[in-house]
């Protein structure tokens, strides 16, 4: 009750339903405090949603097109009293560097629909690799892993995957190319 602003990351990925559930939580919460409240959005809180809805939208299993877009937050009653600023700048790539920053505005085109493609976008030659195992994945993204000894340089750099087991399969395989034993820290 004594929170003034709440941060969702990533809010595109969830389902109106998670923000419909939060606003009654909120609501009921709030109301009990003050019952003008109540009736306000998120109880009166702030809530500020972080995402791009040109990335990941909800998942619908085995759902249609109309489904999944039926399922965004901007499909949910609330969607009309959110206020939408429009941000200009990626400042995540503001001090990155000349490549950084090209690579943002392919990105960037290719998720506005600006890029002159309607439904396949071409990949471009320097980001293919000439072998598909895992090995060459990871050499191609971290070249010196097995040697390097500074962490800084694995900064900016990621190897994404879309399921568990093939994180499992990634992790297990660098760990076995990085040199030194690896060690498991688990929380209490």
């Amino acid at each position: 009750q004594e929170t003034d602003l709440i941060l969702w990351d990533e809010a595109v990925m969830s389902s109106k339903y998670n923000f419909e559930a939060v606003d009654r939580c909120l609501k009921d919460m709030m109301g009990a405090v003050d019952p003008t409240l109540k009736t306000k959005l998120f109880g009166g809180k702030v809530v500020v949603f972080g995402g791009d809805f040109r990335q990941i939208i909800p998942v619908v299993v085995k759902g249609s097109r109309a489904d999944v877009i039926a399922e965004c937050v901007s499909s949910s009653d609330i969607w009309s009293q959110v206020q939408v600023p429009q941000l200009t700048e990626n400042m995540s790539v503001r001090y990155a560097g000349q490549e950084a920053a090209a690579l943002a505005q392919k990105l960037l085109a290719i998720g506005d629909g600006s890029n002159g493609f309607k439904s396949a976008v071409p990949i471009e030659r320097e980001w293919l690799l000439a072998s598909d195992d895992l090995p060459s994945l990871i050499d191609k993204v971290y070249p010196s892993f097995a040697t390097e000894t500074n962490p800084i340089s694995f900064d900016g750099r990621a190897i994404l995957a879309s399921k568990n087991d093939q994180v499992d399969a990634i992790n297990d395989k660098a760990a076995a190319i990085f040199p030194g034993e690896s060690q498991v820290y688990e929380s209490c």
